[in-house]
């Protein structure tokens, strides 16, 4: 008779299902039956109606023509968990494959438990569970143990199907872990070993002188781990900027307060004064950074005509005053050097005043020759008026730019102007030297200025002859003379002998005439004005004479040059000034004073006599 297996549609094929005992008392049977109709269209048709569903029992009915399992047939709990259909055979025939597994409501090992102690020694159990796929899985990663001495927490739960088209069960892959120290090591943070010790389950105890840094999570196969790093408090690293003036040091501590760092580091920040402070992180781990600079620095330069130049920075915690502009520094690194500008913010916890020192000296220098004849320098310096000192200091000046000052004696002061610039002096002198460049001497020496060549026009003054009844002569002449021309400056008001102009004395310009007098003497009338040539009788005065002095008591011809003396006379001076040209600052007044000469001999210039 034939046995079907569900419904009358699928007869069982063979004697009897395939019967295999799995671990843990749990059986696996394997029905196969023959399709009702077994041609294809026929399967094609009903293969809806011909499969079980996935979780169904041995025992259940299927949906049409369904039938109940013979007593005895099957063990309890035998639950579908794959059915398929395949041909079978040379004629062809389908069979249908049933495959049921002993399945419960709750979870049993599916096979022997897996035991290693790979991490550090620690136990470790690999487990695979099975039940209904209706089951519920309680279990917690991380909370759930297991057994004791060693207690187990179950690190990972993964569930697992081993074919694509099993379904109808719930198969679990559990690892369960012995809590404790999965590796201790040393590690470098900064400047620093750490000690690195990586749990499971349990935190470790801290070593004697270190300090939790940080604590890490991560995952061992899905169980949760913690990497713990311990530091001793310390200087984890130094960073201390040495180009420039200002020398910041940067420190990166862990578990040091500020004077902490400063005690540890009083070697290099004995003269800073801290400027900020801030958390950070640092490898992970949680560090304050240090931020100190030298409470005074400096950069120095000398770009202002090689005068020195020093830009200071101070810090304090205390509030700065201003200091004086213009005033000397008598301590370094600026002393000497006078104070030309300063800012002053007190404001932060951290006060700063930033100061520009500067040497005095001569910044530039320009010089121009002037229509006078003397050649003006004109210095510009900051700090000072220009002095012999300054000038002889070498400060990039030219040669003539130095012999303003030569010897150490002050060139006379054209022009000079102070400009105070918020209290810092600037000055601009303009000083005086000749056209070669050499100093002007006081002390009423003649400085000379220049000499030249022109044409003058000079007249020459007439002759005349005294005689009995009468003057008679021959008036002067006017032509153009080549003379020269000399001027010099000097302190000196006065005039010397040199410069006095020729003349004879009472040179006539022929407008005399002989007019009788009562008296008898004679008179010489110039104009309108009448003169007594002397007294006494003229006649034996008679012929030419070149000048009489006016004399009442003596009237005989004065001792005027004779004609020939007169045309030998040669490079006499024929005219002169001395007229104030300046006073300088210091209120010395100059002089320039002009001397004209004819060049050569009268009877060249003028003819004989």
């Amino acid at each position: 008779m034939p046995v079907y297996h569900r419904t009358q549609r699928l007869q069982i094929f063979g004697e009897k299902p395939e019967v295999t005992k799995l671990y843990g008392g749990r059986y696996r049977m394997v029905v196969r039956c023959v399709a009702k109709n077994g041609t294809k269209a026929w399967y094609n048709a009903n293969k809806d109606q011909i499969f079980a569903d996935f979780g169904t029992l041995y025992s259940a009915q299927m949906s049409i023509d369904g039938i109940d399992a013979r007593t005895g047939e099957a063990y309890d709990d035998m639950v579908l968990v794959e059915n398929k259909a395949y041909i079978y055979g040379r004629e062809e025939v389908y069979l249908v494959e049933f495959t049921y597994e002993t399945l419960t409501d709750s979870f049993v090992k599916e096979q022997e438990d897996k035991v290693d102690f790979d991490l550090n020694g620690l136990k470790r159990l690999t487990r695979t569970i099975i039940a209904k796929d209706t089951v519920a899985y309680s279990s917690v990663v991380g909370t759930t143990t297991l057994g004791s001495a060693p207690t187990l927490t179950l690190a990972q739960s993964v569930e697992d199907q081993l074919e694509p088209s099993e379904d109808g069960f719930k198969r679990i892959q559990e690892v369960w872990l012995e809590s404790g120290t999965l590796s201790e090591t040393l590690d470098n943070v900064g400047s620093q070993k750490a000690k690195v010790i990586e749990t499971i389950g349990a935190d470790p105890a801290t070593p004697s002188g270190y300090s939790l840094a940080s604590k890490q999570e991560s995952n061992l196969e899905g169980f949760q781990t913690n990497r713990f790093t311990f530091l001793k408090p310390s200087i984890l690293s130094l960073k201390q900027e040495l180009s420039g003036g200002s020398k910041e040091v940067s420190v990166q501590a862990f578990g040091l307060n500020e004077a902490d760092v400063i005690t540890a580091l009083s070697e290099v920040t004995s003269d800073h004064v801290l400027l900020s402070q801030s958390e950070s992180d640092y490898a992970g781990i949680k560090t304050t950074t240090f931020e100190f600079r030298l409470d005074e620095s400096f950069t120095e330069d000398y770009e202002l005509n090689g005068l020195q130049r020093i830009s200071l920075v101070e810090l304090s915690v205390s509030n700065f005053t201003a200091q004086t502009i213009g005033s000397v520094s008598s301590s370094a690194p600026t002393s000497g050097l006078y104070l030309g500008t300063q800012q002053i913010d007190n404001g932060g916890s951290i006060k700063v005043r930033e100061s520009i020192w500067l040497e005095a000296g001569v910044l530039n220098a320009s010089k121009e020759f002037n229509r006078d004849g003397l050649l003006y320098v004109t210095f510009y310096s900051q700090g000072s008026k220009v002095t012999p000192t300054a000038l002889n200091s070498g400060k990039l000046l030219t040669d003539i730019e130095t012999e303003a000052f030569q010897g150490g004696v002050d060139a006379p002061v054209r022009y000079s102007k102070v400009q105070d610039v918020n209290g810092f002096k600037k000055f601009q002198v303009t000083v005086m030297l000749l056209q070669d460049g050499s100093p002007l001497v006081g002390g009423g020496a003649d400085n000379a200025v220049q000499s030249y060549q022109q044409y003058e026009k000079y007249k020459r003054p007439g002759t005349f002859t005294l005689a009995a009844d009468a003057v008679t002569g021959s008036p002067g002449n006017t032509r153009d003379v080549l003379v020269t021309v000399t001027e010099v400056i000097s302190t000196d008001s006065t005039l010397a002998a040199s410069y006095k102009p020729f003349s004879v004395t009472n040179w006539t310009d022929y407008n005399y005439r002989y007019i009788p007098t009562s008296t008898g003497l004679p008179v010489v009338k110039n104009g309108a004005a009448d003169g007594y040539l002397g007294s006494g009788s003229f006649a034996s005065a008679g012929g030419e004479v070149f000048g009489v002095e006016v004399d009442s008591a003596v009237g005989t011809a004065g001792s005027n040059p004779s004609p020939t003396a007169f045309n030998n006379l040669s490079n006499q001076v024929i005219s002169s000034s001395n007229d104030p040209a300046f006073t300088t600052d210091e209120g010395v007044k100059w002089y320039r004073k002009i001397k004209v000469q004819m060049v050569g001999t009268m009877a060249a210039n003028l003819g004989s006599v």
